[in-house]
């Protein structure tokens, strides 16, 4: 029971210490309350998803962080990096999604942004307090592609901008996307002279996309299948003639694990935690022993058995923005070995027994390894098909190499 608990302690501790450093990213800030009134002091500021969800924000003169949600306050700004977040409420998709959307131009029509929402950047306009217009961009799209189909998309959007020839030429002519959108909403009001003032924020990068409201985790469970090719070496010569000899064998692998995002150092920074379970079955036909024993002539031979693992690592997913996203992926394997047997299939019981002693197996105890390998991800509306190939070195009393495919889900 303790060889068990050992490797879990370590894992918990190691998840518990990367989360605490995870924690805090203390910007000049200041929040704006549902009443009006600004209050200064130090925010939290997470890059990507945490933006539109969550604002922990700590008053000057106060020892504690706050957390505020999306309609607890009104807004919420980083002085050091020019971003500013405000509370939206909009009909995405036929449904009512409230979130805290970054502003891109600020004046008689403001410009908001969610980032990467559903693959695509969501934009919201609002001329003074009226109702809100949200669409999304058109990421690598043509400005002359499926003309018909675009100026029905786009024309709500003229609808709003159509006070301005200015403005609603250059939406024709452009496509609809973040440096386009800033710059058609600021020639807007400096075309139609409001007499609310233009100011078009630096940072308009840090918002994330959201779902109906929905709650985005930094954690995600997995589930993985697949199939290792495994490679047993021995150097001993004392069973053969000669001085080593490789078993190989290809048997089913099964995982279950967590992922967590540590997106307050990289947004594709992930430490990965798994508990694995795969049959072990790897063969040599025609071993050949030595002329000095009772039986001579070749021997079919097979070490079977289960292998129990836990693996702990960082992982690193590329393009962000990527449908596909490549990884890597390294980290310790602490793996335990169980049910072992050793067989010569020869219908010799001398040979037999020799193998069965010739191993020292011990079934109590757990080694370290470690594991190294490629992968991608395939991100999905909700969740992510995640495809990993890896190699990895048991070094346990038997050493096993192996190279795996697996197959997962990512909730």
């Amino acid at each position: 029971m303790k060889a068990f608990l050992s490797p879990l302690l370590v894992l918990m501790l190691m998840a518990g210490a990367l989360t605490s450093l995870a924690q805090v990213n203390p910007q000049q800030g200041f929040i704006v309350t549902l009443q009006q009134d600004t209050l200064r002091g130090v925010i939290d500021y997470r890059t990507d998803q945490r933006n539109t969800r969550q604002c922990d924000f700590k008053q000057q003169g106060s020892a504690d962080f706050v957390t505020y949600h999306p309609g607890d306050i009104d807004s919420y700004g980083i002085t050091s990096t020019d971003a500013y977040y405000k509370t939206l409420t909009a009909k995405i998709d036929g449904r009512d999604s409230t979130f805290f959307a970054s502003c891109l131009v600020q004046g008689g029509m403001s410009l908001y942004r969610l980032a990467n929402f559903m693959n695509s950047d969501l934009f919201i306009l609002q001329k003074g307090n009226d109702a809100l217009l949200a669409f999304y961009g058109e990421e690598g799209m043509a400005a002359d592609a499926d003309r018909e189909k675009r100026r029905g998309r786009i024309l709500p959007v003229y609808n709003m901008l159509r006070d301005s020839n200015k403005a609603t030429d250059l939406l024709w002519k452009g496509r609809i996307d973040r440096p386009t959108m800033t710059q058609i909403v600021k020639t807007y009001n400096d075309d139609v002279k409001s007499a609310i003032p233009t100011r078009v924020f630096a940072n308009t990068t840090g918002s994330y996309r959201t779902n109906s409201g929905a709650k985005e985790r930094n954690y995600h469970f997995v589930v993985m299948g697949g199939m290792s090719f495994q490679k047993h070496k021995t150097v001993d010569g004392r069973i053969t003639k000669s001085p080593e000899f490789t078993m190989t064998g290809l048997q089913p692998k099964l995982s279950i694990g967590v992922n967590y995002n540590l997106n307050r150092f990289a947004s594709g920074l992930y430490v990965e935690g798994f508990i694995s379970w795969s049959k072990i079955g790897i063969r040599k036909d025609g071993i050949e022993v030595p002329y000095n024993l009772f039986v001579k002539g070749s021997h079919d031979t097979e070490f079977t058995g289960n292998d129990l693992h836990f693996e702990v690592g960082p992982a690193y997913r590329f393009g962000k923005n990527l449908k596909v996203q490549p990884l890597v992926r390294a980290g310790i394997d602490f793996n335990r070995l169980f049910g072992q047997e050793f067989s010569a299939m020869n219908g010799s019981q001398n040979y037999k027994e020799l193998f069965e002693t010739y191993y020292y197996i011990d079934n109590h105890q757990f080694y370290f390894g470690y594991y190294a390998g490629i992968g991608a991800a395939y991100r999905l509306s909700k969740g992510a098909i995640l495809l990993y190939l890896d190699f990895s070195d048991s070094r346990t009393n038997i050493p096993i190499q192996a190279f795996t495919l697996r197959l997962g889900y990512e909730f």
